[in-house]
């Protein structure tokens, strides 16, 4: 459990993918859309969730049997409490590893960017588990019906995990960002208009001459 949490936890810490070419310098140009998450059920997520369910599957195939061979080399003691453990042991890393690669693969593989996270993409994965395992027990003796349960409910799961969010708002500078920022500072007050009052009177020439 502590080696799954491990790695878990240095999946999360390290970075994305980087994005391929050169980063543009300066701010957006006028004009453009900010990127958005490009959505769910990418070809190269589902492929590389696949695989990692079927690497989930093998390591955990894999472990039971070496644990069995230790059993018939006396290296451990054939004793009903240790078959109990390994029966525990083997049934937790059949529910908690392959969604565990699935989404340590589709995460590497993931389109950016993504507005979901791991954590999401792992509780969907691990619900798809699930299902793939009820499937599994109601089809006895026909455990084949696993394998196919897994690769699309863990696909999808994992997938949808990964571009569920919210979507990033969009940067000052682009068209729509005026709207839900005021003006940091006010329009300049117009000069009051001058009234007729205080404008000066042209005297008349009849009465300065007149005078």
């Amino acid at each position: 459990m502590s080696a799954l949490a491990l790695a878990l936890h240095l999946v999360l810490a390290a970075p994305g993918p980087a994005p391929m070419g050169p980063a543009p310098m300066g701010p957006a140009p006028m004009g453009l859309a900010p990127p958005l998450d490009p959505g769910p059920f990418q070809g190269g997520e589902l492929a590389a969730a696949s695989l990692g369910v079927l690497a989930g599957d093998a390591a955990v195939v894999g472990g039971a049997y070496l644990t069995l061979r230790l059993f018939a080399n006396g290296t451990i003691q054939p004793s009903a409490p240790n078959f109990r453990t390994l029966a525990y042991a083997v049934g937790a890393a059949s529910l908690l590893v392959p969604p565990l690669t699935a989404v340590l693969l589709a995460r590497w593989a993931r389109a950016e960017p993504a507005s979901g996270s791991v954590w999401r993409a792992y509780a969907l994965a691990l619900a798809g588990e699930v299902a793939a395992l009820a499937a599994g027990y109601y089809a006895s003796p026909r455990l084949w019906v696993v394998l196919p349960v897994q690769l699309v409910a863990l696909g999808v799961g994992t997938s949808l995990g990964l571009h569920w969010g919210r979507h990033p708002r969009a940067p000052d500078g682009y068209p729509g960002s005026e709207a839900k920022h005021e003006p940091k500072d006010p329009p300049p007050a117009r000069a009051p208009a001058a009234s007729s009052a205080n404008l000066p009177i042209c005297p008349d020439p009849a009465l300065a001459a007149a005078g």
